[in-house]
């Protein structure tokens, strides 16, 4: 997982937590990572994320980003309307995000970010849920 500006910079790592519980057979996997934009410039950056393919039963259940004090949830629309959104809330000067997965690599989840500004922390936060598999009696 990494967080890329437009001109291939990253943004600097701060911190991660990872959380896992177990209920019967689903496991809810919450990682929280927090990066700060280190530049003097207002910039956009693209989060990837990587989905396990050879797991079946995986879902990102939530993904939730937090600029400074604002908190930005996700929400299911058409590719078209998201892109026309996101695009809107920048040119407003706004902060936004955009979650999409790559056609060519459903494994991956790209999440565009604009909005951040100069020493700005951001927090992203996926929760991902798996049904686990039965192997020799145990999870």
């Amino acid at each position: 997982m990494n967080f890329i500006t437009r001109d291939n910079a990253a943004l600097h790592f701060k911190s991660q937590h990872i959380e896992a519980k177990v209920d019967n057979c689903i496991a809810k996997i919450s990682i929280k990572q927090v990066f700060v934009n280190l530049t003097e410039n207002l910039v956009e950056g693209t989060y990837v994320f990587p989905m396990e393919t050879n797991v079946k039963s995986t879902t990102v259940s939530k993904i939730k980003f937090q600029l400074g004090d604002k908190e930005i949830k996700s929400k299911i629309v058409r590719k078209n309307e998201a892109r026309e959104s996101f695009e809107d809330a920048i040119a407003r000067g706004n902060a936004a995000f955009m979650a999409e997965e790559i056609e060519e690599t459903p494994d991956i989840l790209k999440m565009t970010v604009g909005g951040i500004q100069p020493a700005q922390e951001v927090t992203v936060t996926i929760t991902v849920l798996q049904v686990l598999e039965v192997e020799c009696g145990a999870y």
